[in-house]
């Protein structure tokens, strides 16, 4: 066992040569206060996302657990499991015109095959829940006040809730009951929106750790995939936060068209402060993405170039293993995302499940436990391997990994035959992103990875291994930059000439030429630099 002496030695050593990696130069230097201030202004951000929509997801709680609001209690009674419901809107065709839609509330995924229709129609354009000229005035509440609700009962059966009275200072803030039972349905809707919004917010802040982590790897290891994973992430980020910002305003339409309007059964403006607020924190986020992505790419870029230069700084290699070891490195970048987004979506899926009424309609709970379980164990050997076997030419790994990655193909395809896993799809778009990002990445490593090895063979492995035992035997020379041109055409002419006297001479024997299958050797000067070994940057 190490004394603690020599750990505290061992951790003082590992700090200096991080902060050595980090200020080499002011490119590492910027770039990992970019990745430091980016992480903390974005987990603000979230943070403060994810508590709005905490505060208001909690008061349509307390409102909607006041009233029983399922649909079928004697089938559900039957099936001997809890009350399950979840809501979908018909008609939103995202642009503002709502007319024709329908708000349906569902015990059971509904399609063609089931026998009867699981869901009951909630609301729908063209009806009149309050006689004409009765519609109470609408009543605006905030989630820093504090109220107390009152269930209501009926006069006639007094087991039965027929609605909910808000109270404020132990006083009813309106005559009659404030939320019917029908509008407690429709608020239904609205809370699943909050619930998808906060788990979001979550997988953002998480995100955030992520690109800092992979940002001080790529410094601390000189990788050319960590820096373009973090410069592609970003890039993805920023998309998303647009399309959140305009999803804000857009559900602020929904919420006031299910509400606020006259012909709506709960008259209730929540909503006003809720939009406002997130719409304060999500402009910030767009500008704070585009900037940080902007200034990623100049970074990126310089760093990329840099390390690619050093990546054979100790043997010059043939434009073909460069392009082999381009191959390699868009597996390592593909690896990497996709890792991010399949975890993601993982997370997200199993949080499904467990936790929302959707999950518990489906009778395939253990299917995706054993599915989700042997991702999550698989997953990072898989990425090891597949390094392993492309950095040194392992055919018999190579296969192992390629068949790994059908398996996760295989698995994850059959989950769209699943009605629940489709349905989460179609009614939830962060999921469905993640989805088909980690989708895509794992195709592409699939793909790249059959590239390099079908290039098995071809020199990529014996540069590597060459190059780092050069590295780490401290050897890093300096090139003679030469023209090859200039070169082959001097040793001809010295070939054809008489050095005596200058005159042309038969060529019996002519020099050898240089061409792709015969590179010309590269003459180094070695200098007195140390640099650490480049395998691990590999």
């Amino acid at each position: 066992m190490p004394s603690a002496r020599a750990l505290s030695r061992c951790v003082q050593r590992k700090l200096e040569s991080a902060y050595a990696r980090i200020t080499l130069n002011k490119t590492t230097t910027f770039f990992f206060l970019l990745a430091f201030a980016h992480c903390l202004a974005q987990g603000i951000i979230q943070a403060t996302l994810f508590s709005v929509d905490t505060a208001y997801t909690s008061l349509l709680d307390s409102i909607i657990d006041q009233t029983v609001i399922y649909t079928d209690p004697v089938t559900l009674a039957k099936k001997n499991i809890a009350p399950t419901n979840f809501t979908y809107l018909r008609g939103d065709r995202g642009n503002g015109d709502f007319s024709g839609f329908v708000l349906k509330m569902c015990d059971d995924i509904p399609f063609a095959g089931l026998p009867s229709d699981p869901c009951i129609e909630v609301f729908a354009d063209g009806d009149i829940p309050f006689p004409e000229g009765e519609a109470p005035v609408p009543v605006q509440l905030h989630t820093m006040q504090k109220y107390q609700l009152r269930p209501v009962y009926d006069k006639i059966n007094t087991s039965l809730v027929i609605g909910v009275d808000i109270l404020q200072n132990e006083r009813p803030i309106r005559s009659s009951p404030v939320l019917t039972t029908q509008c407690t349905k429709v608020l239904d809707y609205p809370r699943q929106l909050l619930n998808n919004a906060r788990r979001e917010d979550l997988t953002f802040i998480f995100i955030q750790f992520w690109l800092f982590s992979v940002s001080v790897v790529a410094i601390m290891y000189e990788s050319i995939p960590h820096t373009l994973s973090v410069l592609f992430a970003r890039a993805l980020a920023t998309g998303w936060s647009g399309y959140a910002l305009w999803r804000t305003k857009h559900n602020s339409k929904v919420f006031e068209t299910l509400f606020i309007r006259d012909n709506t059964p709960c008259r209730i403006d929540l909503w006003d402060g809720w939009s406002q607020a997130r719409v304060d924190a999500e402009i910030p986020d767009i500008v704070l993405n585009c900037t940080a992505l902007t200034l990623s790419c100049y970074l990126s870029w310089t760093l990329v170039k840099r390390y690619n230069q050093q990546s054979f700084k100790c043997m010059g290699p043939p434009q073909a293993i460069v392009k082999i070891y381009r191959f390699f490195m868009a597996v390592l970048v593909s690896l990497q995302l996709g890792t991010l987004f399949l975890v993601a979506a993982m997370g997200l899926w199993t949080d499904q499940m467990f936790n929302t009424a959707i999950g518990r309609t489906s009778q395939f709970i253990e299917v995706y436990e054993a599915l989700i379980i042997g991702t999550t164990v698989l997953l990072l050997p898989w990425i090891a391997l597949g390094w392993y076997a492309i950095r040194h030419e392992r055919k018999v790994l190579m296969a192992i990994f390629l068949v790994i990655g059908f398996v996760f193909l295989g698995g994850w395809s059959s989950m769209f035959y699943s009605r629940v896993y489709a349905w989460s799809l179609v009614q939830w778009p962060f999921l469905f992103s993640m989805t088909v990002c980690s989708f895509v990445l794992i195709v592409a490593s699939m793909i790249l990875g059959i590239i390099c090895w079908l290039n098995f063979n071809k020199g990529l492995s014996q540069y590597l291994r060459a190059e780092a035992i050069l590295a780490s035997s401290n050897f890093a020379p300096s090139v003679f930059k030469h023209d090859p041109d200039a070169v082959s055409q001097a040793s001809h002419d010295l070939a054809l000439s008489d050095p005596e006297k200058g005159a042309p001479k038969a060529n019996h024997n002519p020099s050898p030429s240089y061409g792709s299958d015969n590179p010309l050797p590269t003459y180094y000067l070695p200098t007195l630099h140390s640099y650490e070994s480049n395998a691990s940057r590999i």
